[in-house]
């Protein structure tokens, strides 16, 4: 076990005071990379008190969801219009950091405020 269920709820509760003050009155577009950040996306927008609009992609950098590949592959479509709004990508776990990276520079082509990430493990 990398961390117990305490920890994780701490951090999580953590985080979401964190997004509370960075975002406020705003709302924020939370995009969530399927399906290994779910539980931690719903434990995070549970423990925020920022209004929150939830968009879902699925989306790896992995070949074989170990291995890191050469590109991200990437299916289904943003559904949400994030002009001009702030946008929080939720994942898992970082390894290479490419999955977010590109999704972060797919989702800033379409012309939000802000764009943050934030992921369980690094």
């Amino acid at each position: 076990m990398l961390f117990s269920a305490h920890t994780i709820a701490e951090n999580v509760k953590e985080l979401a005071a964190r997004i509370d003050r960075d975002h406020g009155d705003d709302g924020v577009v939370v995009i969530v990379v399927m399906k290994g950040a779910a539980i931690f996306a719903a434990d995070l927008v549970r423990a925020m008190r920022t209004e929150t609009e939830l968009a879902y992609l699925a989306a790896s950098s992995c070949v074989d969801g170990f291995t890191p590949g050469e590109s991200l592959s990437l299916r289904g479509d943003l559904d949400v219009d994030v002009g001009g709004r702030d946008v929080l990508i939720v994942d898992d776990i970082i390894d290479t950091g490419r999955t977010l990276e590109e999704l972060s520079a797919l989702v800033a082509a379409a012309g939000p405020r802000r764009v943050a990430t934030v992921a369980l493990v690094s």
